[in-house]
Parts: C-alpha cells; sequence; structure tokens
C-alpha cells in the first residue's frame, strides 16, 4: 500500500471536498493509522510526522501534545491486544512509546508495566498484560510473586524492581520499598529461614521503616532464631514503634533474653575446671544480704524472668563466691596499661567524685560520671564493662533471692568490684558497697588494686577508722548509738581518735591496716614535697616502689643545694638508704657540676657541721662510692677538675690511697703536670696498665720537652717511671721530624735534610740505641717510607752512622761498644736500601700490579729482619705476582733459603707446623698457595717436590682442596709409576668426597678399590647418595679415573655404572639441559656402550625425560638402530609447538643421513635453515642431502632444497623446477 499517495489523496480531499477538517486533523488521522498498522516500517514513518520533542511551539504537522496522545494510545491499544508477556505486539508498543524522546510520566509509567510483565513472567505469575494494567491493588501481583515458588522471597532485588515498575504505592518510594522488605520477612519467617530474615529485618531497622515493627517483633520473639544478640537489638525497634498494648510483652521477653545473654556472656570466660564442691556452694549461701531497692515492674515479671534463667544462672551464681571465678571471669575486660595510660588514669584521681546533686557541698570534688548530668539530660553514659557486668550480676542475684523467698547468694566479689569502680566517681557509693562485708582483707585488696593516690590513701583510711570504730563500739549499748553517729563526724577527726587507739589494738586487722595505710599516706606526701621541688618524681611510683624511693632519694642527693641535700638526707633516713650513699651522691654533684665553683667555696661547703658529721660516720666508703661515679665522669686533661676531686677526697679521708698515691699526692703530681702540659692525660699516667711513653707522645712538643724530662725525675717512686732521658728524646725527635710545615709542593730532599738537622741537635741527649731508634722511625716507618725519597732516607742514614762513627772515636764513659753496634746496624740499613735501589727491585716492580709494589714496600720497612722477612715470604707466595718474580724476591731478601725450591720447602714445614700448632686457617691459606707455587714451578721445569707433600694427600685433618692439589702435584710429577697408582688414587677419592659431601656417606678404605666389585659397590653407594648436580658431575670425574670394569658383568647389562650413571643424568630434575648435554658427550666419546643397553635405558626413560636428551643419547654412537630409535622419537614426540631442537642435534641429525626419514617431522625445515645459517665443516654438503633424499624417492624435496641452496627465492621454487633439478642432481640421471 502506498501510504504517501494516501496522504496525497487525503490532502487534497480536504482542499477541495471536506474543507471543514483541517489539515492538522488529516495528519492525526493519518499518523493514527500508522501507528496502528501493526507495522515497524510505518511507526517509523509516523516518527518522522510527529513533533517527538517539546522545542515550545509546532515544528511539523502535529502538536507535541497530540503526539504524546497518538503514541499513548496506540501503545495502550497493542498492550490491550497483548496474549502474554512475550507476545511480539509489545515491541510494537515500546517503539510506538520511544518514538517521543522527552521524559513523560505516562509513557515511563507504561513502559515500566511492560518490563513488569516480563518480570511478572519470571516469577511464574502469567497474567494478560491488560489485567496487570487494571489491577488497582498491585500490592497483591508482588504478593502473587512472592507465593509463586518456595524460595522466591530471596529474589529481593528483583522484586523491589517489580514494585518499582508496578509502581506500588504510587510515588512514595520509602513506602514502596517497605511494604516489599516486609511482605518478604514475612515470607522468609513463615519459611523458617531465619538468617534471611534477619537480613531483611536488620534492612528495614538501618532504614527507619516503621510498617515493618510487627515482623521485627516476631523475629525478635522466635525462640527458634538462635542469635540472641540480634534479637534484643530487633525488639528494641520493636519496642519503639509498637502500640501501647503491646510495650509491656516487648519489654519482658527483650529483658529475658538480656539475662540469657549475660549468662552466656559469662560462661564463655569460665574454664571448665571452675566448678567446687557442693560444701564450698553452702558457703557462699551463708550470708544473706537485703539490700533496700525498688524493682519496677511487678513480682510476677521477676518470677518469670528468673523461672526462664534458672537453670542457666544457677552455676553461675554459684561460683560468684568462688575466688578463681573473677580470676577467669573478668580477664577478658582487662588489657596491659602503657605506663602513659597509668600515669594519664592516676591524674584523674586527684579528687573525690560525688554526685552532681551534691556538687554545692564539695566545690573541691568533681562530679560524677556514673550520675545525671545536669548540663543535658540524658541518663548516664556508664562505659566501663566492668561496671556494666558487676551491675548486671548483682541484679541477677537480687532477682534470684526475690524468686527465692529473700535467700540471696553472696555477692561479696561483686560489690568489691563495683567499689573498686565507684571509690574514684563516687566516694560515698564506693564505701557503701564494702562497708557491709566483714572480711577486711578483702577491702585492703580492693584499695591495693587501685591507683595509689592521695585520694585513694585517705578513702583508705577512712575506711580503716570506721571498721575500727565500729568493732570497738559493737557491744555495748552505749556503743551502738554512737555506731549510729559515726558518720556524723568529720573525717579528720574520726581518723585521728581511731589512729591514737590502733597501737592499743595493733593485733587486730582494722589496726594493722590503719596504720599501713597512713604509713603509705605520709610516704606519698613526702613523695608530693619532692615534686614540688621539681625533681621529676612519680608520686604513685614513690607510694610503693621500694627501689624508686631510693633511687629518687639519691637523685635529690645529687645537687649543690644544700637544703635540697638535707630533706634527701631526711628522707633517707626515713626509709633506710644509707646515708654514706646520700652523702656520695651530694659530693659527686659538686665535683661534676660544679663547674665554675672556686676551690675556696667548695672547702667552705664541705666544712658544714651537718655535713662534716656525716662524712666522718664513713669516709672510707665515701670515697670508694666518689671513685666510682665521679672519677670515671672527669677528663684525664682536666687537669683543675682533678684537682677539685683530689681536694674533696683529701678533706674526707687523708689517708685514702688511689693508684698507690695518697690525695695530697696526687695533688703535688698534678700540680706539676698541669705546669708541663695541659695536654697530659693524667688519670691515663697515673694508671700502671697504661705504656707511660704512649701518654706523653702527645703531648710532647718543643717547648715543653725540657719539662716532661724534669717530670719524669720527680715522678713518685710507686709510679715506677722506667722512661730514660734519651728515650723521651727519641719519642719526641721522631713526632718533631715529620712537622714540616704544609705547603702546595710536597717536601724535597732539602726540607727533610734540614729536618733532620734540627732532630740531630738532640742527639747528645740520647744514648746509641736511641739514635738507631730515631733512625728506624723515621727512614722505616710506614710513614716515611712512603713521603721520603729513597735517596734522601739514603742521606739520612750515612749522616746518623757518621755520628756514630764519632762517637766510637771519642767516646763518652763506658759507652764505645754501645755505639759500634750502632754503626754496624746503621751500615746493615744502608745496603738494604741499596737492595731496595738496585736494579733487581726495579725490574721485580716492572710489569707488576698494586701487588707487587707492596711487596716491595713490605720488603723496604722489613730493612731485613728475620721475622719480617718470613712474613714477607708468606705474603709473596700467597700472593698472585708471577713465578719468576717470586724468584727475583727470594733473591733480594737476606734469607738463608736462596731458590725457590728452598723457600717453598721452609714454607710447607711452617704451614704444616701452624696447622699443628692450632692455626689451622692461617696455616690452611699458605699451605694451599706453597702447593699452588709448587705445581707451577713443576710446569715450569722442576724435577723434584719435598716428601711431606705425598704424606699431605692422606692427611684427613686438611681440607678436601689442599689433598686433591697435593695429589695433583703428585700425579703430575709420577705420572708412569704404576706402583703408587693405587694409592694416589684413593686419596684422590677420599678427597674429593669429602670435598662434594659435607657429610660423606661413607667410610672409604684402600680395599674399595681393589676389585670390580668392591668398586662397584661404593659407585652404587655414592650414586644413591648423589643429591646435588655437582655431586653427579664429580662421580662422573672419578669413574672415569677408575680402572675398567673387564668383567663381563659389569659390561652391557643395567648394572653397568655408566649405564646407571647416565640414567641418574636423565631423571635427575634439578639440572639444566646444557650440563647434561654436555656430561653424556663426555661420557659416550670416552666410553663404547653397546647398543643394547642403551635401548633400554631409552625404553625405561622415554616418558620422562626430555627429547633432545633422548635424540643425543642415540646420535653420539654410531650404531645405525640407535639412528633407527632416533628417528621413531623424533615422529613420535616432536610437533610443530615443540621447541627448536639445538644446533648441536641439527648437526647430528645431518651427519648420521637422517634427513629423508623425518622428511615429515618438523626437524626435516629446521635441518634446511640449519644448513642455510651454519657454515662448519662437519655438516655434509647439499649434493649429499639431495642424493639422500633422491635415494629416498623425495625428488621434489631434493630439488627444493637445491634451489634454496642456490639463493633462488622460494616464489620461484616451483614444484617444475625443482623436479627438473632434482633429476640433473640425482646420480641415476
Amino acid at each position: 500500500m502506498d501510504w504517501r499517495q494516501l496522504l496525497a489523496d487525503m490532502l487534497d480531499l480536504q482542499a477541495n471536498c471536506f474543507t471543514s477538517i483541517n489539515i492538522e486533523s488529516c495528519f492525526q488521522i493519518y499518523v493514527a493509522t500508522l501507528l496502528a498498522s501493526g507495522r515497524k516500517r510505518n511507526i517509523v514513518e509516523a516518527g518522522n510526522i510527529l513533533q517527538c520533542h517539546n522545542t515550545g511551539w509546532t515544528d511539523g504537522n502535529v502538536s507535541y501534545l497530540q503526539s504524546v496522545q497518538l503514541v499513548l494510545h496506540a501503545a495502550m491499544e497493542y498492550f490491550d491486544s497483548a496474549a502474554s508477556a512475550s507476545d511480539p505486539i509489545l515491541d510494537l508498543a515500546k517503539m510506538c512509546l520511544n518514538l517521543i524522546t522527552d521524559e513523560n510520566e505516562e509513557i515511563e509509567e507504561l513502559l515500566d508495566l511492560i518490563a513488569a510483565l516480563q518480570l511478572l513472567s519470571d516469577f511464574g505469575v502469567n497474567m494478560l498484560p491488560v489485567q496487570v494494567r487494571v489491577c488497582s491493588e498491585r500490592l497483591k501481583l508482588l504478593e502473587m510473586c512472592i507465593r509463586s515458588k518456595p524460595m522466591a522471597y530471596r529474589n529481593t532485588q528483583r522484586l523491589l524492581q517489580l514494585a518499582h515498575k508496578l509502581h506500588v504505592c504510587g510515588k512514595d518510594e520509602r513506602l514502596q520499598e517497605g511494604q516489599v522488605l516486609v511482605h518478604i520477612a514475612e515470607a522468609a519467617l513463615k519459611a523458617h529461614d531465619y538468617q534471611f530474615c534477619a537480613e531483611i529485618c536488620q534492612q528495614l531497622v538501618s532504614k527507619s521503616h516503621t510498617i515493618g515493627w510487627q515482623v521485627v517483633q516476631d523475629l525478635g520473639q522466635c525462640h527458634e532464631f538462635s542469635n540472641l544478640r540480634l534479637r534484643c537489638d530487633l525488639l528494641a525497634f520493636a519496642l519503639l514503634y509498637c502500640p501501647v498494648d503491646v510495650i509491656e510483652v516487648v519489654v519482658n521477653t527483650r529483658s529475658s533474653l538480656q539475662v540469657q545473654l549475660l549468662s552466656d556472656m559469662i560462661y564463655k570466660q569460665m574454664k571448665d575446671d571452675t566448678s567446687v564442691e557442693e560444701e564450698e556452694f553452702c558457703d557462699a549461701l551463708t550470708s544473706p544480704v537485703s539490700p533496700s531497692r525498688e524493682f519496677a515492674g511487678p513480682v510476677h515479671v521477676v518470677e518469670e524472668w528468673t523461672e526462664m534463667t534458672k537453670n542457666a544462672t544457677y552455676r553461675l551464681l554459684n561460683n560468684i563466691g568462688n575466688k578463681s571465678f573473677w580470676k577467669t571471669t573478668f580477664s577478658w575486660m582487662q588489657r596491659n596499661m602503657s605506663d602513659a595510660e597509668i600515669m594519664e588514669r592516676n591524674c584523674l584521681i586527684m579528687s573525690q567524685g560525688f554526685p552532681a546533686f551534691y556538687s554545692s557541698l564539695a566545690p573541691g570534688c568533681h562530679i560524677s560520671s556514673f550520675s545525671t548530668q545536669y548540663d543535658r539530660f540524658s541518663e548516664p553514659d556508664i562505659c566501663s564493662p566492668i561496671v556494666l557486668l558487676s551491675q548486671a550480676l548483682l541484679r541477677t542475684i537480687l532477682l534470684q533471692g526475690t524468686a527465692s523467698a529473700g535467700t540471696f547468694i553472696d555477692c561479696t566479689n561483686v560489690l568489691l568490684q563495683l567499689a573498686e569502680q565507684f571509690l574514684v566517681e563516687d566516694s560515698s557509693l564506693g564505701l557503701g558497697h564494702i562497708l557491709p562485708l566483714q572480711d577486711l582483707t578483702l577491702s585492703d585488696g580492693c584499695f591495693n588494686s587501685m591507683p595509689c593516690t592521695s585520694i585513694v590513701l585517705q578513702l583508705a583510711v577512712y575506711y580503716c577508722a570506721i571498721q575500727g570504730y565500729k568493732q570497738l563500739h559493737s557491744t555495748a549499748e552505749e556503743g551502738r548509738t554512737r555506731e549510729q553517729n559515726v558518720y556524723l563526724f568529720t573525717p579528720s577527726e574520726l581518723v585521728q581518735h581511731m589512729t591514737g587507739l590502733a597501737s592499743k589494738h595493733e593485733v587486730e586487722a582494722w589496726a594493722e591496716l590503719l596504720l599501713k595505710y597512713e604509713n603509705i599516706l605520709v610516704d606519698f606526701q613526702q613523695g608530693q614535697q619532692l615534686q614540688g621541688l621539681e625533681c621529676g618524681v612519680d608520686l604513685q611510683r614513690f607510694a610503693y616502689d621500694m627501689q624508686y624511693q631510693q633511687d629518687s632519694i639519691l637523685g635529690l642527693a645529687m645537687t649543690v643545694d644544700i637544703e635540697k641535700f638535707f630533706f634527701a638526707v631526711r628522707l633517707a633516713s626515713r626509709h633506710g638508704v644509707p646515708l654514706g650513699e646520700v652523702a656520695a651522691r651530694h659530693l659527686t654533684a659538686l665535683v661534676l657540676g660544679s663547674e665554675d665553683i672556686e676551690l675556696s667555696e667548695l672547702m667552705a661547703h664541705l666544712a658544714n657541721p651537718q655535713l662534716s658529721e656525716l662524712l666522718k660516720t664513713s669516709p672510707h666508703f665515701v670515697c670508694d662510692r666518689l671513685v666510682q661515679y665521679a672519677f670515671p665522669s672527669i677528663e684525664g686533661s682536666d687537669h683543675q677538675l682533678l684537682l677539685l676531686y683530689y681536694t674533696v677526697l683529701q678533706s674526707i679521708a687523708e689517708d685514702y690511697i688511689t693508684y698507690s698515691l695518697t690525695p695530697k699526692e696526687h695533688i703535688k703530681l698534678l700540680r706539676k703536670v698541669k705546669a708541663t702540659s695541659p695536654n697530659i692525660d693524667y688519670k691515663k699516667m697515673v694508671d700502671p696498665s697504661n705504656s707511660l711513653m704512649e701518654v706523653l707522645l702527645p703531648a710532647l712538643e718543643r717547648n715543653n720537652i725540657g719539662l716532661t724530662v724534669k717530670l719524669l725525675k720527680s715522678m713518685p717512686a710507686s709510679i715506677q717511671c722506667m722512661i730514660q732521658t734519651g728515650e723521651l728524646y727519641a719519642a719526641w725527635a721522631q713526632k718533631e721530624f715529620f712537622k714540616i710545615p704544609n705547603t702546595c709542593d710536597p717536601p724535597s730532599t732539602k726540607d727533610w735534610l734540614q729536618q733532620y738537622k734540627v732532630c740531630a741537635e738532640y742527639f747528645n741527649k740520647m744514648a746509641a740505641a736511641h739514635v738507631v731508634d730515631f733512625v728506624k722511625g723515621t727512614c722505616f716507618s710506614e710513614c716515611g717510607v712512603d713521603i721520603i725519597p729513597s735517596e734522601c732516607r739514603t742521606a739520612i742514614v750515612t749522616q746518623a752512622k757518621e755520628y756514630c762513627q764519632l762517637k766510637v772515636i771519642h767516646p763518652a764513659d763506658d759507652g764505645r761498644d754501645e755505639w759500634t753496634e750502632a754503626v754496624k746496624t746503621l751500615t746493615h740499613w744502608l745496603a738494604h736500601l741499596e737492595v731496595v735501589r738496585s736494579l733487581e727491585a726495579l725490574e721485580f716492580c716492572r710489569g707488576l700490579n698494586q701487588q707487587g709494589h707492596h711487596l716491595l714496600r713490605l720488603f723496604d720497612v722489613s730493612i731485613g729482619e728475620a721475622t719480617h722477612v718470613q712474613e714477607l715470604l708468606q705474603s709473596a707466595v700467597t700472593s698472585d705476582i708471577p713465578l719468576d718474580s717470586l724468584k727475583i724476591l727470594i733473591s733480594l731478601i737476606p734469607t738463608s733459603a736462596k731458590t725457590l725450591e728452598d723457600c717453598l720447602d721452609n714454607l710447607l714445614k711452617e704451614a704444616i707446623e701452624k696447622i699443628k700448632c692450632g692455626t689451622e686457617l692461617e696455616g690452611s691459606q699458605l699451605l694451599s698457595a706453597v702447593l699452588r707455587r709448587m705445581q707451577d714451578n713443576l710446569q715450569c721445569g722442576a724435577s723434584a717436590v719435598p716428601q711431606e707433600v705425598e704424606a699431605l694427600c692422606g692427611d684427613a685433618s686438611l681440607t678436601p682442596e689442599i689433598r686433591l692439589r697435593a695429589l695433583e702435584l703428585l700425579q703430575s710429577l709420577k705420572p708412569h709409576e704404576s706402583k703408587s697408582d693405587t694409592v694416589l688414587l684413593y686419596h684422590h677419592i677420599q678427597a674429593t668426597i669429602a670435598s662434594a659431601w659435607p657429610q660423606p656417606p661413607i667410610k672409604l678404605q684402600e680395599t674399595d678399590l681393589k676389585t670390580p666389585e668392591s668398586r662397584m659397590r661404593l659407585f652404587s653407594n655414592l650414586l644413591n647418595h648423589a643429591h646435588t648436580w655437582q655431586q653427579i658431575v664429580i662421580l662422573k670425574d672419578l669413574l672415569k679415573k677408575w680402572p675398567l670394569f673387564q668383567d663381563s658383568s659389569f659390561s652391557d647389562e643395567p648394572t653397568n655404572p655408566w649405564i646407571q650413571l647416565i640414567h641418574r643424568m636423565l631423571t635427575f630434575e634439578d639440572r639444566k639441559m646444557d650440563d647434561v648435554e654436555n656430561a653424556l658427550e663426555d661420557i659416550l666419546q670416552h666410553n663404547n656402550l653397546s647398543p643394547t643397553s642403551i635401548q633400554q635405558l631409552v625404553s625405561m626413560t622415554e616418558g620422562t625425560t626430555d627429547l633432545p636428551l633422548l635424540l643425543l643419547l642415540c646420535l653420539l654412537p654410531n650404531h645405525s638402530s640407535l639412528h633407527t630409535t632416533a628417528t621413531s622419537l623424533t615422529q613420535k614426540y616432536l610437533h610443530a609447538d615443540s621447541p627448536r631442537l639445538s644446533d648441536r642435534l641439527l648437526s647430528l641429525l645431518l651427519q648420521k643421513g637422517l634427513a629423508p626419514a623425518l622428511i615429515a617431522t618438523p626437524a626435516y625445515s629446521q635441518m634446511i635453515e640449519h644448513m642455510l645459517t651454519e657454515t662448519a665443516c662437519d655438516l655434509p654438503s647439499w649434493n649429499t642431502v639431495a642424493n639422500q633424499l633422491v635415494a629416498a624417492g623425495n625428488i621434489a624435496e631434493a630439488g627444493t632444497t637445491m634451489l634454496l641452496h642456490m639463493g633462488v627465492s622460494p616464489a620461484l621454487a616451483v614444484f617444475s623446477a625443482a623436479l627438473a633439478l632434482a633429476k640433473g642432481t640425482s646420480p641415476e640421471e
């Protein structure tokens, strides 16, 4: 049908005949017809005429409002005509509705209704669409969905989505969500799915849907739901929104649940062994208490609660009287607090606490946090779990007692716990909890567990006073009247009165505790005085920590303030701290803390009569403490402070001796030292464990050398000064010699000789040995060798020798022999310098690395002395310098061993001796180096080694590396001597096993190598204990050195050691492919294994070993049967996605002529590619490979191979060309 023609005809009729009809009506009729035509194409065409977007005016032929109405009418007709949710006509309805692009409420509602049809169908509710649309109570549709399937209520989100699409409750989305959740929760509860119901109820609670209180209450009262805490929370919500007539029932149910929760909570913390005997239970029930308290609610409610929890709480209530109950019950609520938290908690308990109602009567106290606050209208916020639990227990006990006709269980421990919490916040209430207790030791434990503060101690004293007053006046008739008036006395009056009576009743508990707490309170107040002095004392610790008391008192004594000191003395007298210790700490502070104090002020301080009297009691004890505390903190060069220190010692005890000197002698010597040099460390000087020369040397200068000599001469005899004057001058001269002014250029020979002249002026004060020491310390010291030229050192030694020769000619007294010996020494040193400067030394240094220069430097410093020369030889042998350079160095060194062999022989004996003497590490290093040098010497033509080397091979005390090196040395020396082959092989195997196996599996004997059977047993044992690849490789090397297994039983059978070793290599997990390939090539190249053995080995490992290893095992031997096996393995296991074969395997496959057999495998293309890229001479020629292919009937492949070899492009290597070329190549052609 031509719709456009129809529209034209309609417009023509309107213009000519029906002029009363406007054009817009024509278009509306036309569009309505298109929309109702049932064709999607016509609906799209109608959309081109309609105004789909509201622009405020009419853009097309149909206005926006009329367009919406036409679309809605057409969609409604389609919707009502649909037979089901899956009717295709609904798609036409949605297509009509989607023509309007603006948001429209009616259109959105109809679209949601269409979407809801599918959701209803998913739930199994099949209705006509028109029935859904005209349904006035669409919530029933939701109920039908929930009832449609047993678990339909679990589809919460889909049900909520369905309610949204159905527009349940109109536009009120909150009411809509609440209604849906309520129906879901009711369905879950009815299905006994309590957990899911609880989740939905929690949503109702969290979103405050008040309409859900009924289902929430039902779940809270459901006894089958085991989550008691959640039930309590749900009932709290129901209690908030339920009607008035239901409140009582909900309250009762919730209260019973709370009691049950309390019981469960406590039982979880109790141990299984907290049960007690029935006799103890009876004792716990013998102290009834009847406190006066009002309870809300009728009595029958209490009886109902008690009956419900009777069975669950019976053991709990009886165990409250057991001491172990509280150790287990409250342990979960108490955690370890840090020191900062403890201090913060203690600082809060600085005043009494009262309820806000009584705050005007106690202005200096704080308001209790457990009472109602007047600054806000709210109940008290009790955050303490102990208080909450204790109050709950007390309430439970009282409920049980009420239900049992007034028989109450002993609640002493509950009262103690509550008292401990209330004493801080509400003192009166706290005392009221413990005053009924008869056993005062329990109350004592309560106070001991609280922080030690002034308020707590005062409450403890007041409590003990009340208890004492009640006990003293509990019998007489008039006493009862006074007992009733005890609380009318002021606390201070009552405490003062009872303290006076306590001394007469010390045996009674109240008196003992009263005196105890008064003493603690006095100590605490003294601690407060300490704190007032700003000494940083922790009052709480000072009250109960005895060690802290002593440390605080001694710390207070360490002051220059005399008043603080005498306060510390008073504290020490009270607390039993030794007064001598206090005085010593005070004097230590005087000495160390008074840098600007004058000596006169110090003496005036020490002259204080009280201090003098105190020091006379134990003078030597005080001096010992001063030596212990003050002396270590004084610098040895602080001569003024040391004078002050020894003056204090002298004022205390003149006969006190330190370092063999009295204080007076110390003062006298100190003044001399101070006058000599301020840099002398006096403490080190008088200490006999120090070298006096080392102490004086840093302070020696040209201007004080004379004073230092006088100081040495005036040393007290007890110091035992052994330093000679010349020795001191020599030491100073060595120091002075190197004091050259710093300039940009290094010092010249002239500068050094000038320094020598300055020092030589003091030679007349030295003996011959001292002059020699000076020359040695300057020219042959580490510093001198580095910075002084050798020519200059030669000149200095020459001048020193000339000076000594003059002394020989003109000797003083009897010193000719000493100067003659000095001349000989200096002559020897000149010869040593000549050697250092010789051509041989220069040749030794030429071409060597830094290590060689270091050896020559060590030789220079050694001056040819025997000890240093021996150390030099050891360093040279252990170094990496060449053998020729080592020979040159030995020729330079003045030693008895002039050849390398003699030197190595001596060092070998020395290394062995060191190992025997215990220096094993050093001896082993030297021995290893000597053997290495001997090996190098043999390679250079030497023909003998010391006899000691052979003994090293079997020495088990040496490391395996050294023994192996010795074996190599002997084997290289005697390669053809069969006499010692077995012995050397035995030693070699023994050392190898020791190096490869940290814990050798066997103890090797020589007999293990004599027969094939014994060697086979040894091999099997080692193979079983080879757990690393290195051990397997070492075992292979050992097997190569062993004699051949000639016995047929070890040749071709699986017992062949080589077959066993190869099998272990193939099955070993922790190894690298390259290492295994190299090992296999080594074995197969040097051993002729039978094809049968290899074939059996391949069959055993075929399924577990990598293909390249199996191919290598088959290709290395020249056996055609193994090559055939290699071909089969390749065809079976090599696939297109397999890793590429190695170049070595590809070469072997080509060499064995296996290319034709593998033409159908990926190996063929790899072989051709290998031939194109490799130019190795061991590969067959291209013609050879082509002939092999032609002989196998692969003519085309042979031709293609030749074309590739000739460089023809693969695109030109067509079949005909390849075939022609192959026929020309074929030998038959």
